[in-house]
């Protein structure tokens, strides 16, 4: 609806991706297969005749692999030496295909699809967590003083850390992942448009067991889901699985449990805006996104309604000119290829 953000004073939308966390020392989404090994070789699985796996759920996971990639070369040793070459994306797209396939069957795991991809889930997010707890205190100050200069904005989000909200907090700036909450209220409105590592819908025991007062309400917007303000450890450990939207090719199943989230995404592109992107890599089969993102920025910067800044990290001209053709035919767009940084801050502030 065009006008509204204007109404609400809103004038610079950020549109984040995984660029936007890496100086925190996130792993980017090539880096995600040794890591995932790591964290689930450490959890006990159970193999029958009451035998544990040598490797834990890391057997699984290669199990899996070998399924999808009978022809390939893969074993513990070749992933922890990072030899086996195999886009995460694509064989999370095979385990999510193959989840949609026994979504009315009684294989089906629980909202998150197969047994295996709802594991899958909590192996990532258990990555994400380890690595922003150990930001370096250098790093954070990049992050305070982006928050502090979001007056009049709205972020939207495709990553699953708690980076930003976690230093909203800390600099006592109110949020809201609702939109309509957040105008009501006057606080930044902070849309999570993939999930984030601690949401949950809590179940039986494991609710009761981590303390029903540690889950908070996140939204009416996004259907029956609550926050857990504590250590997320505890939820991983106790078999709950948050509500992320891993990396694949067909995102549909995944988006449909998160109410009206991906109802209309597009409004918060119809305005008279400064709309900028970091790290976010516009990929070009990503169609769930694109859907709604490209079209607000092609039509909107033509109508002279919106300006870009785009901030990219990128090595060489192949890789600068990769990144320009996503965004191919915008008017109105400037782009920054040396990743997010405090140089890059100024740019924008």
């Amino acid at each position: 609806m065009k006008g509204l953000l204007k109404y609400y004073g809103i004038n610079k939308v950020f549109i984040l991706g995984a660029g936007f966390s890496r100086p925190a020392g996130l792993p980017l989404t090539s880096e995600l297969l040794r890591e995932i090994h790591d964290v689930s070789g450490v959890k006990p699985w159970h193999i029958g005749n009451g035998k544990m796996a040598k490797w834990g759920q890391a057997d699984w996971l290669v199990d899996e692999l070998k399924h999808y990639y009978p022809t390939s070369r893969i074993s513990h040793k070749r992933i922890l030496e990072n030899k086996v070459k195999i886009d995460v994306e694509e064989f999370l797209s095979y385990v999510a295909a193959s989840s949609a396939f026994i979504e009315n069957t009684s294989e089906k795991f629980d909202e998150h699809g197969s047994h295996f991809q709802s594991f899958a889930k909590c192996w990532l997010a258990e990555v994400i967590y380890n690595y922003q707890e150990l930001i370096k205190p250098e790093n954070q100050l990049l992050y305070d003083r982006f928050a502090k200069n979001l007056n009049n904005s709205l972020v939207l989000t495709f990553n699953w850390d708690t980076i930003l909200e976690s230093t909203l907090k800390k600099l006592r700036i109110p949020f809201s992942y609702d939109f309509n909450s957040a105008m009501e209220s006057k606080q930044l409105p902070f849309i999570k448009m993939h999930g984030s590592i601690d949401w949950f819908r809590p179940r039986d025991y494991n609710y009761q067991k981590l303390g029903t007062k540690k889950f908070e309400k996140i939204s009416e917007l996004i259907n029956d889901m609550y926050r857990y303000n504590g250590n997320i450890r505890d939820c991983f450990s106790n078999y709950m699985t948050p509500f992320i939207v891993t990396p694949n090719f067909d995102k549909l199943n995944q988006l449909r449990t998160f109410g009206d989230l991906w109802s209309t995404p597009w409004i918060y592109l119809q305005d008279e805006l400064e709309i900028i992107i970091i790290g976010f890599s516009m990929r070009e089969d990503d169609f769930h996104t694109r859907a709604f993102i490209y079209p607000q920025l092609y039509h909107g910067a033509k109508n002279n309604h919106i300006n870009i800044k785009v901030i990219d990290f990128a090595s060489d001209q192949k890789q600068q000119n990769s990144i320009k053709r996503k965004f191919k035919g915008i008017r109105n767009i400037e782009f920054s290829f040396d990743g997010f940084n405090e140089e890059t801050l100024n740019w924008l502030v």
